[in-house]
């Protein structure tokens, strides 16, 4: 701290804060969402799907959709 001042301090632990938050954050949610994903996307057929789709909220309908809307409603409070 004597080096680089309170400001930089502050700043570097504000930033070490923010990685942890994003990080555990994000575990957390993936886990919720992915599984949906892939078991979603697992009832199209294959010829419509392909490896990046499989990933995303593409094929997700129905109830399910609400996982999804549980995870943004997380992030967003």
């Amino acid at each position: 701290m004597e080096k680089v001042g309170l400001d930089a301090t502050t700043f570097l632990r504000f930033l070490r804060m923010m990685r942890w938050l994003f990080l555990v954050l994000s575990i957390v949610l993936f886990a919720g969402t992915i599984p949906v994903n892939v078991t979603q996307s697992l009832k199209v057929p294959i010829k419509k799907r392909d490896a990046l789709s499989i990933l995303t909220i593409r094929d997700v309908q129905g109830n399910w959709l609400y996982v999804h809307i549980a995870a943004v409603y997380l992030v967003s409070e």
